[in-house]
């Protein structure tokens, strides 16, 4: 697992032993950058951070700030090791939180993103309800972007009302589905 493109090009990520964790795969970070083109100036948000590689892949693309959430200490380890690995430690967040809590405490804290990762535990977490949280509008900037990885075999339903799918890949036994807003 490395960074694809950008100032940490080529760079090795520390990876977790056994099956854990599961790290976006190299070819489908390329492609899904790809699909998003420039990143300058960015503010990320990486739910479910894991190893950290999607948002450590923004930042190297020229993002300016990502914040790194996963309720595992093992995971955050992972990407404080990663990101202290790519000297990004000022431009980098890590909290220790559930994901629809971390969303709360990005609301009360007043931070905002433009682009949105969401690549949680297959088929072991309710990101329908966390798709449903009305506070996705207090956290993310009008022209925001969420990209929501999920698997291809009996693939989630996007919830009705909330978001418009602007792109939709299928690259093996994955899905990317970025979204935005309904507003």
């Amino acid at each position: 697992m490395r960074i694809i493109a950008g100032a940490a090009r080529g760079r090795k990520l520390f990876q977790p032993k056994g099956d854990s964790i599961r790290p976006t795969s190299d070819r489908v970070r390329e492609a899904l950058f790809n699909l998003l083109g420039p990143l300058a100036g960015l503010t990320v948000l990486d739910l479910f951070a894991g190893t950290g590689a999607l948002g450590l892949e923004a930042l190297s693309r020229g993002a300016q700030q990502a914040l790194f959430v996963d309720v595992s200490t093992d995971a955050l380890g992972l990407v404080r090791r990663n990101v202290e690995l790519l000297k990004v430690e000022t431009q980098s967040q890590m909290w220790k939180q559930d994901a629809g809590r971390a969303l709360a405490h990005a609301k009360t804290a007043d931070l905002r993103f433009d682009l949105a990762f969401l690549d949680p535990p297959y088929r072991r977490y309710d990101t329908e309800a966390l798709l449903t949280q009305p506070l996705w509008h207090d956290i993310l900037t009008d022209q925001a972007r969420l990209i929501w990885e999920c698997p291809a075999e009996n693939a989630p339903e996007i919830p009705d009302g909330f978001w418009t799918m602007i792109d939709h890949r299928r690259y093996g036994h994955t899905i990317l589905r970025i979204l935005e807003l309904k507003r």
